[in-house]
């Protein structure tokens, strides 16, 4: 959506294909661009890269067992809160790294929003392997990418580059896990923020 609104600029949402968290924030998006009028800005970035650079990790791997079980509990909850159609993958967590090579190569063809949804409606909803580079060049068709352009493109140099200058990005602006969003700046982390930011961008109108 365009900026519709004189000072209220871009959310930039920094994203990865594999973080649930991720998938289940990115079905909210539309609602905020049409609420506020702000423009929401997809930014791939590698999840696990971040991790490495914060001493960060997944919070499915969280070793105290009442805080694990209470963010599956709360996963649940944003889902029916939502109204949104999920099912936990059975090959979790996924080797997303050709996956979010694909989500730089639709970025630069201005294909970034159909590409992401179309892997998070494949993993989180269908049950699709993110890991399988078949399963990734069948999604960028179903996307409307060129598959020969885009696989050809998986391996090239300036893709792998500036999937690693987006993560670098993220780490050196604070951000320490998925989704994070950068508004005016200010960092919003996880989708339960998502209300807050709208209440600061409602503010700036």
């Amino acid at each position: 959506m365009e900026n519709s609104s004189q000072g209220i600029g871009v959310v930039e949402f920094f994203f990865d294909l594999g973080s649930p968290w991720s998938y289940v924030a990115s079905t909210q998006l539309d609602g905020l661009c049409e609420r506020t009028g702000v423009e929401i800005r997809w930014r791939p970035f590698l999840l696990g890269g971040v991790f490495k650079a914060t001493n960060n990790k997944s919070p499915f791997l969280e070793p105290v067992w009442n805080k694990l079980n209470h963010q599956r509990e709360d996963m649940r909850a944003w889902i029916a809160h939502y109204g949104i159609p999920f099912n936990f993958p059975s090959n979790f967590p996924p080797n997303t790294l050709l996956a979010m090579r694909g989500a730089v190569i639709a970025d630069t063809v201005g294909r970034v929003v159909p590409y992401a949804r179309a892997c998070y409606r494949a993993f989180f909803v269908d049950d699709e392997d993110l890991s399988d580079p078949e399963t990734v060049m069948k999604i960028a068709e179903r996307s409307g990418l060129d598959r020969a352009d885009f696989e050809k493109r998986l391996a090239a140099t300036e893709v792998k580059e500036a999937l690693k200058r987006n993560t670098d990005e993220a780490v050196e602006r604070g951000a320490f896990g998925s989704p994070t969003f950068f508004w005016n700046g200010r960092m919003f982390f996880g989708n339960d923020r998502l209300a807050l930011l709208e209440a600061f961008i409602g503010r700036a109108k």
